[in-house]
């Protein structure tokens, strides 16, 4: 079985018939299992219609850093109530970005302080997005209000040490369709050297589409080109790639 840890169907597109046919596609592919990401008020209330309407689809609660500037309380005490929605799956995604700016560093750290009480408060994985921000993150992780909090690093971006970092502390290492590009060999160099029970994959649709779609738009259904980079890459069949992928899931979500 396939899974996409990391996708936003509403970011592909609001339509109900294209994502019916999406999930059709994912069905089409032995693709089980997607987790619909959260990364705006709204986006939160439209992932539960989804996964309430499709048996494969899971979601999070969270507010993406970009939109920090603009989130008020009252937003955020609104979506904490999704968080007992039985299928909620983490906190996120939320960290710090700043590679974009869109929201003020002050703000994101406030946010991202906020979410990480959540995932503390509700016992929730949390869905990290970390872009030129690692010392930042790492930082804020590693003081004794958050210790113990696990989690993934979304579409991870780092070189080998800061993986290790990461696994050190609890996370997952994520890898999205960039890990296919000739251009990564960091990422590739990182994927080689940690353990494969340390790995997750995504597409992290509609961005980040892997080989030989970078550049278009990306679909859940995109993840067979990453698993088999992956599996090209360490020499691994995929078929033990997809089991370590659901055992590394059931490690860090518990039975879904």
């Amino acid at each position: 079985m396939l899974i996409d840890t990391h996708t936003h169907l509403f970011l592909i597109t609001k339509n109900d018939t294209e994502i019916e046919n999406i999930i059709k596609e994912c069905q089409k592919q032995n693709i089980n299992l997607l987790f619909n990401i959260s990364v705006d008020f709204e986006s939160n209330f439209n992932n539960v219609i989804l996964a309430e309407k499709y048996k494969e689809l899971y979601f999070s609660v969270g507010i993406h850093p970009s939109e920090a500037d603009k989130v008020t309380e009252h937003n955020l005490k609104k979506i904490e109530k999704l968080i007992s929605h039985n299928k909620c799956i983490g906190i996120g995604e939320t960290g710090i970005d700043l590679y974009r700016n869109y929201s003020s560093l002050e703000n994101q750290i406030k946010l991202f302080e906020y979410h990480l009480c959540l995932a503390k408060k509700y016992n929730k994985p949390v869905i990290i997005h970390s872009r030129n921000s690692f010392e930042k993150i790492m930082q804020i992780l590693n003081t004794s209000k958050y210790k113990g909090i696990r989690g993934i690093f979304h579409c991870f971006s780092y070189g080998p040490e800061e993986a290790q970092i990461c696994i050190q502390n609890g996370f997952k290492i994520s890898f999205a369709g960039n890990l296919t590009y000739k251009n990564a060999k960091v990422l590739q160099e990182t994927a080689k050297k940690i353990s494969l029970k340390h790995i997750l994959l995504e597409t992290d649709a509609p961005y980040l589409a892997p080989m030989p779609y970078r550049g278009k738009t990306n679909f859940p259904y995109y993840i067979k080109y990453t698993i088999k980079f992956l599996s090209e890459l360490i020499s691994i069949p995929i078929s033990k790639i997809e089991q370590k992928i659901e055992d590394n899931i059931k490690n860090l979500f518990g039975e879904i």
